[in-house]
């Protein structure tokens, strides 16, 4: 066994407690620069790899049966400008357009339009930008198209009150939909007895229909009058609380629905895994460049926070640690120094990989917030003891010391103290 030899900084003070949380700050935050500056490079690399194409050509698979499922719903449709599914303001916006549109027709009202100038000029409605254009494809909104297509085709979906939909008339499902999902009053539309519903408009619901009077009032919202947006804000809300009640429901009961999703998960978790392991590669390659390679180069053990700021690891007995010490202390730091993960994965768009599960439920963000209390204790552990320890100098029982300050004991010159710490340095 090699005998320990004393430390050439046993005559030295104890570093200070600011001088210790700057060192571990520094040591901190160049780990995640650096590892974030090598990740980001090593990412576009190794996405030309063909274990790492096969994971996102997986996903790219399963997100496409996504979004055609989806889009199957018409509860969201995707858009191809933008290739992605649209919203839930969107679709609501596209829904309260059309109605009043058609409302405007059905009562023979113009329609107001923007000039370019910012002034309106209103003009006749065409029946093609209506829901009353073609009835042989009636419902043209994406709600209708959910109550009175696609739902009846889902077992699990088809029950209207206890009935089925073959079993409901077209007034009890409309009632359903624009009632019970859409919390939408009766009053606000047309009768079915209303003169201008039965020759514009027969062959619609009624519920796609405003009365005369709040046909003027939301013409008046789109000609840019917002002084009275009630009845807009009622429909509005209406649609895109029934179209959130729809997706729910979906999500909660389609068979379909939990098979696909189960299938984006995995692909999602498999590609975020293996993003999570290259950037892990990426951290260790970093801090071995930042500490164990300046370390070996000065050969002292000591982390490039510690270089910077002046200090020296000792053996709490003023020795020099065994290897063993250094490399656990290392650990310790690799270990702790791991959370920068999240702020890297946030400062490159990449958040969303955190997410992956690791083990069962168990995602990589929880383990990360798991660990960073320990790297806030750890950080401000020196203010509490006199040898201003963090957790990974106490549990290895090394000492930091500043190699610019010495201990001077009572009736000692502090000039040969001085003298006395450079030749063992020397």
């Amino acid at each position: 066994m090699i005998e320990k030899t004393v430390s050439k900084y046993a005559t030295n003070s104890v570093a200070s407690k600011k001088k210790h949380i700057f060192a571990r700050l520094f040591d901190y935050f160049s780990t995640m620069v650096v590892s974030t500056v090598i990740f980001a490079v090593a990412l576009p690399i190794l996405s030309n790899a063909s274990f790492f194409k096969s994971r996102v050509s997986d996903l790219n698979k399963v997100t496409e049966d996504f979004q055609l499922f989806v889009s199957s719903t018409h509860l969201e449709t995707y858009n191809e400008e933008t290739k992605k599914m649209s919203s839930i303001n969107e679709e609501a916006d596209k829904y309260l357009l059309y109605l009043a549109k058609t409302s405007a027709y059905v009562h023979s009202k113009d329609f107001p339009h923007k000039k370019d100038d910012g002034t309106y000029e209103y003009l006749p409605v065409n029946k093609e930008d209506t829901f009353i254009n073609d009835l042989s494809n009636y419902p043209l909104d994406n709600l209708s198209y959910y109550f009175n297509v696609y739902r009846p085709s889902v077992n699990e979906l088809n029950d209207y009150n206890g009935k089925k939909y073959s079993e409901c008339t077209q007034s009890e499902v409309d009632q359903y939909q624009f009632v019970t999902f859409m919390n939408m009053k009766a009053t606000n539309y047309v009768s079915s007895d209303n003169p201008n519903y039965l020759i514009k408009g027969e062959g619609v619901s009624t519920f796609n229909v405003l009365t005369e009077d709040n046909t003027e009032q939301i013409l008046h919202f789109y000609k840019g009058d917002k002084a009275d947006t009630k009845l807009y804000n009622s429909i509005y809300s209406g649609y895109a609380s029934g179209l959130q009640k729809c997706i729910r429901e979906i999500e909660d009961k389609s068979l379909d629905y939990k098979k696909i999703k189960d299938r984006f998960d995995l692909a999602y978790q498999n590609l975020s895994i293996m993003e999570i392991v290259i950037f892990l590669v990426c951290y260790v390659i970093a801090y071995a460049l930042l500490n164990l390679v300046i370390s070996l180069v000065s050969k002292e053990w000591t982390t490039v926070g510690l270089k910077t700021m002046k200090l020296a690891i000792v053996d709490k007995d003023e020795m020099n640690p065994r290897v063993w010490k250094y490399l656990l202390y290392h650990l310790f730091s690799l270990l702790a120094f791991v959370t920068t993960s999240v702020i890297t994965f946030m400062l490159i768009n990449m958040f969303g990989i955190t997410s992956a599960k690791i083990v069962g439920p168990i995602s990589y963000l929880m383990i990360m917030l798991f660990i960073l209390p320990f790297n806030l204790v750890s950080l401000f552990m020196p203010f509490f003891n006199k040898n201003s320890h963090d957790l990974s100098t106490f549990f290895t029982g090394i000492i930091i010391k500043d190699t610019r300050e010495f201990d001077v004991p009572v009736g000692v010159d502090i000039l040969d103290k001085e003298k006395d710490g450079r030749e063992q340095k020397d």
